[in-house]
């Protein structure tokens, strides 16, 4: 499928105008498991979503207490 240029420019456009969403718009969730797989999955799963997301380190640490739950919340 070829786009011409004004259907490119469009398109970038609109890419870029999509909200950034911040870690509160994250699933990722974790209970304070010690099971490895546990927590990689979860480690991942952060990782995807801020790069995907374009979310700085700090706005990350500053909302990954958000993705904690039970004995990890304490």
């Amino acid at each position: 499928m070829a786009l011409t240029g004004p259907q490119l420019q469009q398109l970038l456009d609109a890419l870029q105008q999509r909200p950034r969403l911040g870690m509160t718009s994250c699933k990722a969730t974790f209970d304070g498991s010690r099971e490895l797989y546990k927590v990689e999955a979860f480690i991942n799963e952060v990782q995807i979503f801020k790069r995907t997301e374009v979310i700085s380190d700090a706005d990350t640490l500053q909302g990954f207490s958000l993705l904690l739950k039970k004995d990890a919340a304490v």
